[in-house]
């Protein structure tokens, strides 16, 4: 009986932690590139 409990609860965890994974890496993809971007025409601008 625990096995099947503890099956269902396993799958739960693992697909909030791989939801997670995914909106974390969005997160950082968004984080980075703007920033990045930003600071790229900023050090262009200056630089010209």
């Amino acid at each position: 009986m625990p096995k099947g409990p503890a099956e269902l609860e396993f799958d739960q965890v693992s697909f909030r932690y791989a939801g997670a994974e995914e909106a974390a890496l969005e997160g950082i993809n968004f984080n980075l590139n703007f920033p990045l971007a930003n600071v790229g025409s900023y050090l262009e601008n200056s630089i010209v």
